[in-house]
């Protein structure tokens, strides 16, 4: 029998459960830690059957025993679950004059319930005379008078008080739980919990507390530089130690104890995986049986499975959130999701160019019906969300729990959840999970006889939310646990890690609705500095016994700020050696290191043969003259990254609407002459219009970002940019606006491009002036170079057939405004040079040269861009300034190459 079951189940223990005693442990994992060593004890002795040990945990030991004495009564007592438990307290707080002034109504009632089950546990059913009383305490006594007033009025009892119910109906009734009980791993019993075993040994029942042996254990310490290197060093330890046992790696117990589990077991498991189960990088990770596993379980709405089913619910009653419904289009959970998986991926983009950041079912269906070819909707999809909607519209507005359980099935049978494909294991639990948690909503119909479809579909959310799951796999060798639940359980080898003087002993977090003198007069949990300092002291002994070969860690750096040992670990480090590490090589380093290589260099990509068709407008030339790959990846094989949708709107937005309300003005006042004749009280008016109608035209299919109040305020914001703005175009010479967003066909060496030109005016002696509106950065030396960083206006005036005056953008920012530019002769707009004057007279020496220079530097883009030069080659290699923008970084790898160039690398 290895050494370790003879610790956790030895001689006298193993008498006591053969016996029919009752084994009680305050925490599951401890529960089900000495059930599968009591099985092997038994194997070890050689038995193929044998009568299970009656081994449970508290909670469950004394709601089994109160409901087999419970049903004397006439009639019996409902046990109210935690959910039903928090949904009457969520119904007294709201009912409560306080409610206006509460955030948070959930988050309040969890509190309240522990600080009532507090008091509960300490015997104290009313706060005592002379204890002071601040408003949240008065407030919260308030609230304990109804709910106790309402179990009473419903015959209800909590899991709180169960243990005074089933007290009183033990002395009623005479009826003992069992013959003999035995206690492990209570290292300190609340006064409910003595006075209860109090009664039963008073009634003849025998009351048995059992401890483990004192061992003393070889100590090693290791100070690591972060937590990250924490957790990696505590991998490769148990690694190495599952590769030199000579036993099956099962047959080796390990434990590996993090204090904040929960908050970093994404870290956890990331390390563990890359240590331990490093083919995961190369294949499902829920098909591999890990060597080790978690205490602590995710929350159930955190698995994609889970996660997909509630984002087809929420279409029932709100909008979902852009990201919430991409996920929903590419997750393999729901009906058709293999074979449209391309038309679904298109679809996610076309609904990101939509812009809004909530999108209801009727929008989605909508795009997907509309904005599509036929050949590229999802045919599979269209007709799950039409159903869905049918099946909406004929819902009633509130249902009981039940009735909502079966509608929130059916909507996941129009999508044929949890997908068309075989689940593996994990899946499987999941789905089973999920059926646990419909039952629980169902149960709620005893405190919530009817909900509406929010209030329903909110109440789901918190059930998945605060239910914790873990798919069940074979016993590993490897266990990893949080501090609550790892002392008693016994380990060949234990590592103790993050135990720093910042995290243990934890700090200070009393109830707020409990007053705090009486907390900590009565000692009760995180009540004081001094009860957490106890509390940890007599833990870091229990856990140092729990090992015979312990290593104690401790993280030197959190976030730029050096850190040292817990001061309560200090006399065991004095006597502790230093953990030897050894070096070790990850998985993928040993992947890379093992390469052969054969470089293949090829910038060029097939030559574009004429008449062929291309798109893109003039960013064509700008992305060939900022890097040809950039241009090759966006206007031959269409590359680019998908729109981020966010809350309001972006400069992109932003400026669309600047551009659509010059050229709404301008198309009614055409003319300077039109505007200098105009009162104020007209212009007034007619710019309050455009804006108004501007920004309602834009309103229509994005109804969530364009609220009233968002409405309101944007009309305001370009009435303001507008009126500033006009106070250039006053002081200009006379002018006559021939054209806004006019679209011409471009040709510049064969490369055919479609564009829109923001505005032309016209001078008095028939010249024309080409105007760019820009509501960012504007700079004319953007014009300049042999790979310009915006040729757009000198692309139009090498293209337009008529006198070309003057180029300029119309900077429409507030406070700046201005018009910059360059003009053939004199300041034809405000503070704006003539070419003569210029400072670019290095690129030509008159304005005709200079429409020849942009002509030659805009062809040889072309020729370059038609000729298939597709090499990774930014303007500036210096700064990558060229880079900072760009959504192509994933495609061309240049930070591959900008690393290769910083290290001298080949």
């Amino acid at each position: 029998m290895p050494a370790v079951c003879d610790r956790v189940m030895n001689k006298e223990i193993i008498e006591l459960l053969q016996q029919g005693t009752t084994l009680i442990t305050p925490t599951n994992r401890l529960s089900r830690h000495l059930q599968s060593h009591y099985a092997a004890v038994q194997i070890e002795e050689g038995r193929i059957a044998w009568q299970s040990a009656d081994i449970l945990p508290w909670t469950a030991w004394l709601q089994r025993s109160w409901e087999a004495i419970s049903m004397q009564e006439d009639p019996p007592p409902c046990l109210l679950n935690a959910h039903q438990q928090q949904a009457v307290w969520q119904q007294i707080i709201a009912a409560s004059p306080y409610a206006p002034r509460l955030l948070q109504d959930a988050a309040t009632a969890r509190q309240a319930i522990a600080a009532w089950k507090l008091l509960q546990q300490w015997q104290l059913r009313e706060l005592p005379e002379g204890v002071y009383l601040n408003e949240d305490a008065r407030v919260f006594t308030s609230w304990a008078a109804a709910y106790e007033k309402r179990c009473a009025t419903e015959n209800w009892v909590d899991e709180a008080r169960l243990a005074d119910v089933y007290r009183e109906d033990v002395r009623k009734y005479h009826a003992l739980p069992g013959k003999s009980i035995a206690l492990l791993g209570f290292h300190e019993l609340t006064p409910q919990q003595e006075s209860l075993l109090a009664c039963l040994e008073e009634l003849g029942c025998r009351i048995i507390h059992l401890k483990l042996e004192r061992r003393n254990a070889v100590l090693r310490q290791a100070g690591l530089a972060d937590t990250r290197r924490e957790l990696r060093a505590a991998a490769h330890w148990a690694r190495q130690l599952l590769e030199q046992s000579p036993k099956p790696g099962a047959a080796t117990s390990i434990g590996i104890v993090v204090p904040d589990l929960q908050a970093c077991r994404h870290i956890v498991e990331a390390e563990f995986d890359d240590v331990l189960a490093p083919a995961a990088i190369l294949s499902a990770a829920d098909s591999e049986q890990h060597p080790y596993s978690i205490s602590l379980g995710r929350a159930l709405g955190e698995y994609p499975l889970i996660d997909t089913a509630l984002t087809l619910l929420g279409l029932l009653h709100q909008p979902a959130m852009i990201d919430a419904i991409s996920l929903l289009l590419r997750s393999p959970f729901i009906k058709a999701a293999a074979i449209e998986a391309q038309g679904r991926a298109q679809l996610d983009a076309a609904l990101r160019e939509h812009g809004e950041p909530r999108l209801s079912l009727h929008t989605i269906l909508y795009i997907a019906t509309n904005k599509r070819t036929p050949t590229q909707r999802c045919r599979g999809l269209i007709d799950s969300l039409s159903a869905l909607r049918e099946l909406m519209q004929a819902l009633p507005a509130k249902q009981t729990p039940l009735a909502w359980a079966d509608s929130f099935s059916k909507v996941l049978n129009i999508f044929s959840w949890p997908g068309e494909r075989a689940l593996n294991s994990a899946e499987y639990q999941i789905v089973a999970a999920w059926q646990e948690v419909l039952a629980r909503f169902v149960s709620l119909e005893l405190v919530l006889p009817r909900l509406g479809r929010g209030a329903a579909l909110a109440q789901l959310r918190r059930l998945v939310t605060g239910f914790s799951f873990q798919p069940e796999t074979a016993e590993a060798p490897i266990q990893i646990l949080g501090l609550a639940g790892a002392a008693e359980m016994q380990f060949e080898h234990l590592w103790l890690l993050g135990l720093h003087e910042e995290s243990w002993p934890q700090a200070a977090l009393p109830n707020p609705f409990i007053p705090l003198s009486l907390q900590r007069a009565q000692r009760m949990p995180r009540a004081s500095a001094e009860i957490e300092l106890d509390y940890a002291r007599t833990m870091t002994e229990a856990l140092l016994n729990s090992s015979p070969d312990v290593v104690l860690s401790y993280p030197q750096n959190k976030k730029e700020r050096a850190l040292r040992p817990s001061p309560l670990l200090r006399p065991y480090l004095e006597n502790a050696a230093q953990l030897s590490l050894r070096q070790e090589v990850s998985y993928a380093e040993r992947i890379l290191h093992s390469r052969k290589m054969e470089v293949l260099e090829d910038n060029s990509a097939p030559v574009i043969r004429p008449g062929d068709a291309l798109r893109g407008g003039t960013s064509l030339f700008k992305d060939q003259s900022a890097c040809a790959f950039r241009a090759f990846a966006r206007h031959r094989l269409h590359a680019g990254a998908l729109p981020e949708v966010d809350i309001g709107l972006d400069a992109r937005a932003r400026g669309a609407l600047v551009h659509a309300l010059m050229q709404l003005f301008w198309s009614r006042v055409g003319t300077q002459q039109s505007l200098l004749a105009m009162s104020e009280a007209q212009l007034d008016a007619l710019i309050h219009n455009c804006a108004k109608q501007v920004v309602h035209g834009r309103r229509g299919g994005h109804r969530h970002s364009y609220s009233a109040r968002f409405v309101e305020l944007e009309i305001a914001r370009l009435e303001g940019l507008l009126r500033e703005w006009l106070q250039q175009e006053r002081s200009r010479s006379a002018f006559v606006v021939r054209a806004c967003e006019a679209e011409q066909l471009l040709k510049v060496e064969g490369i055919e491009v479609r564009t829109r030109i923001d505005r032309i005016d016209e001078l008095e002696d028939g010249r024309q002036l080409i105007i760019d509106y820009k509501t960012g950065a504007t700079s004319i030396n953007d014009w300049f170079g042999e790979r310009p960083d915006d040729p757009q206006l000198p692309l139009y005036a090498i293209s337009s057939e008529a006198d070309i005056a003057a180029l300029a953008f119309a900077r429409i920012r507030r406070g700046e405004m201005a018009y910059v530019g360059l003009a053939e002769e004199g300041a034809v707009f405000p503070k704006t040079k003539a070419y003569s004057d210029a400072p670019h007279k290095d690129a030509a020496e008159t304005w005709g040269a200079l429409l020849l220079h942009w002509k030659e530097v805009l062809s040889a883009l072309g020729i370059a861009f038609r000729a298939g030069d597709a090499a990774v080659r930014p303007k500036d290699m210096k700064t990558w300034q060229t880079c900072r923008y760009c959504d192509l970084h994933a495609f061309c790898r240049i930070h591959e190459k900008r690393a290769n160039s910083e290290t001298g690398a080949d």
